[in-house]
């Protein structure tokens, strides 16, 4: 009866959601079916890697988010192979069910600016998603520092949160939120016709201009004014 009453209610539903961590294993294709492959380790050494990125300017360089909230650097050896080198930031996330630390996108004037946009699930305070610029310090060390909070989106659930941002070719930050979570989509957050369902965003020094965007799932596009 208690566990009906969960399910009933958003607060309870939300609680379930964050209780599950899913683990995934690959489905036994028919012979027919398989794709020939051939694979080739270049990097060992990273748990629960949720993202890779090459810095354009920096191709021996390649940056692994761990999703209890990592950001680690790899750098390319004579023999082909990614070596970890450093920490280069940690960040206090939920990392229960599918949250954590899921996104990362350089500006495409990273090299001039020192600026890393992040994808997370903050520790503190409320289920949300939250997208924070960083500053590289130094392209030896690669350490970063905070600077702000871009924007900040409440999250019903602790499933289907999206995790994706990059800059396009238009210069915009695209950030994928999800639908939010849950089965069967009980809010209807994955078939409406505006970027997101709840949203707050900071405009300080360096403002970020939002236009909106039509897509089957919660997608917002900011651009950077530097």
């Amino acid at each position: 009866m208690l566990f009906l009453l969960l399910l009933a209610c958003d607060e309870g539903r939300r609680f379930i959601s964050e209780q599950h961590t899913p683990s995934y294993s690959p489905t036994e294709a028919h012979a027919a079916e398989q794709i020939q492959r051939r694979l080739q380790k270049v990097a060992s050494g990273a748990k629960q890697p949720t993202e890779i990125h090459f810095p354009a300017a920096h191709p021996k360089t390649m940056l692994v988010l761990e999703k209890t909230g990592s950001l680690i650097r790899y750098v390319e050896d004579h023999n082909g192979t990614y070596q970890r080198k450093n920490v280069m930031a940690t960040l206090a996330v939920r990392s229960n069910s599918e949250l954590g630390l899921l996104g990362i996108a350089l500006h495409p004037d990273y090299v001039n600016n020192r600026r890393v946009y992040l994808h997370s699930n903050p520790k503190d305070g409320s289920l949300r998603s939250q997208i924070s610029e960083w500053k590289i310090e130094d392209f030896d060390s690669w350490k970063v520092s905070r600077v702000r909070t871009i924007l900040e989106l409440e999250q019903p659930y602790a499933n289907h949160n999206g995790g994706q941002i990059h800059f396009g070719p238009d210069g915009y930050l695209y950030v994928a939120f999800g639908d939010g979570g849950w089965r069967d989509d009980p809010h209807g957050h994955g078939q409406i016709p505006k970027p997101c369902w709840e949203a707050s965003y900071a405009f300080n020094r360096h403002p970020i201009k939002r236009r909106p965007m039509l897509s089957l799932h919660p997608i917002l596009l900011y651009k950077t004014q530097r």
